[in-house]
């Protein structure tokens, strides 16, 4: 397996960055999950997990206009790490993809349409790519905004 590098049009490549720039950012930061005695080809693994994770997220037009930007580079890495700790953490889930669940003599279920955002939340990782993320009103109506006071 090998990692080929993605200009953000999500069909060259398998991720936004190398496994050198996770051990660095890594190193820097002691992710002592990361930097362990993992073989490289878990490392690299982890890292097209992690870039699957972003391919389900609909990104604004702009958002790879003038490459890949680092902060979307930092999601990846941060999720890469989280993949390599928990295999399968940042994988979306049927159950995450429920609009509505109906129990009454028969089981009905209604799924949001494939296109929607299916992830699960990970507010380190969405705080980094939110700038990039395309927004529409209905997304903005579903989002539930949290005020501190």
């Amino acid at each position: 397996m090998a990692i080929i590098l993605d200009d953000g049009s999500f069909e060259i490549g398998n991720s936004f960055v190398i496994v050198s720039d996770i051990e660095e950012y890594a190193e820097l930061r002691a992710e002592s999950g990361w930097t362990g005695n993992t073989s490289n080809d878990a490392k690299e693994a982890a890292a097209i997990r992690a870039f699957d994770y972003f391919k389900i997220i609909s990104w604004s037009s702009t958002a790879f206009a003038s490459g890949i930007p680092v902060r979307i580079k930092e999601a990846q890495i941060k999720a890469a790490i989280k993949e390599l700790t928990s295999p399968g953490v940042m994988q979306p889930t049927e159950e995450s993809n429920i609009k509505r669940k109906r129990i009454e003599g028969a089981i009905e279920t209604e799924y949001f349409e494939a296109s929607r955002f299916t992830g699960k939340i990970h507010n380190d990782i969405l705080n980094l790519i939110k700038p990039y993320l395309a927004i529409t009103e209905s997304t903005i109506r579903s989002t539930r905004h949290l005020v501190r006071r």
